[in-house]
């Protein structure tokens, strides 16, 4: 209707591609990487009835259709009452050359060399001092750009940077002698701590030999979790049976593992760890129905062999003590 769309000069930023997603670009000079920009375009209207984007804007360069060259929206335009607008993005533009900036050590009076890290961009973690403080001096810090930094912090590289040593005044009376302190292994029961160092001049701590990173707090500092239980298989004995830790020097019986044998079944084993228990009798202690052998029933043979022989002996023996009785009374006058 005769009313142009424009770019909004206010809203254009560089955008960096890292992987595949876009990263808004803070620097000030293009890197090797791949580019594109990404800029609000508005088309002017009244109460969003006269004029306004279509979805699915696309724009062309100099009038040309190549793919190459398209601008495309992020998503559809918004509509307001006095505007509509939608957010573009350029062709994307690949810069040759370095991927990054270089970061370099200021000894700041002291001595020995510390190699410059290249293609560096986004996060660094500043590392240990590696230069020799001046006479009297320790290392205290590392300065970038003016604000003292710990050795392990991280900075954000988006320009060529400089990271600056920073030197103390040793204590009085003070002999910097760093001992390192070995590290403690944990246990089933007993965590441990990680190696360290500490200065028996002043009683500090450190992470490293060079005392670069002062540990300030040492008892929350590098602990190591306990390693717990490593259960054995099942152990038992005639009543019970248990488990053990089976790790060297420790062989606890593992918390709760330990009960008495269970034969619900009735198979003459444990139910849990398969001890033999032996069979129970089915009605055991109880009297029985007919304490007599059953036909075919020879586990009692040498007992009956027994109880027969007797019960003739005594028949013989009665049988020969009637007649001698016998013989007696006829002779007696």
């Amino acid at each position: 209707m005769g009313i142009p769309a424009k770019f909004d000069d206010t809203t254009d930023v560089w955008q960096k591609k890292n992987g595949d997603t876009w990263e808004d670009c803070t620097e000030n000079t293009f890197k090797g990487g791949t580019y594109r920009l990404k800029v609000k375009l508005v088309v002017d209207g009244k109460d969003n009835d006269t004029h306004y984007l279509n979805d699915g804007i696309w724009g062309a360069i100099n009038g040309t259709t190549m793919s190459s060259r398209y601008w495309h929206s992020l998503g559809n335009p918004t509509h307001t009452a006095n505007s509509s607008y939608v957010w573009m993005v350029s062709p994307e533009h690949k810069v040759e050359g370095p991927a990054g900036y270089t970061v370099a050590f200021d000894a700041n009076g002291g001595t020995g060399n510390m190699a410059s890290v290249n293609n560096v961009s986004g996060n660094y973690t500043l590392p240990p001092n590696g230069f020799t403080a001046p006479a009297g001096k320790q290392f205290k810090a590392w300065s970038v750009g003016g604000v003292e930094k710990a050795v392990g912090d991280t900075i954000t590289v988006n320009a060529n940077t400089t990271v600056t040593a920073v030197w103390e005044t040793v204590p009085a009376g003070h002999t910097c002698d760093i001992k390192p302190v070995q590290k403690v292994e944990p246990s089933c029961t007993e965590g441990g701590k990680e190696a360290y160092y500490k200065c028996e001049g002043c009683g500090k701590f450190y992470e490293d030999a060079l005392g670069a990173k002062e540990i300030t707090d040492l008892a929350a500092w590098g602990n190591i979790a306990k390693l717990g239980h490593t259960q054995s298989d099942w152990k038992s004995d005639k009543d019970n049976h248990w488990k053990e830790c089976t790790v060297a020097a420790c062989g606890v019986i593992i918390e709760n593992s330990k009960a008495a044998h269970a034969d619900a079944n009735n198979d003459g084993k444990c139910d849990t760890c398969e001890y033999n228990v032996g069979k129970t009798p089915t009605n055991p202690g109880g009297d029985k129905p007919n304490d007599n052998p059953q036909t075919g029933d020879n586990s009692n043979m040498h007992l009956w062999i027994a109880l027969l022989f007797v019960s003739g002996f005594g028949v013989v023996t009665t049988t020969v003590i009637a007649r001698r009785n016998l013989l007696q009374n006829k002779t007696t006058p």
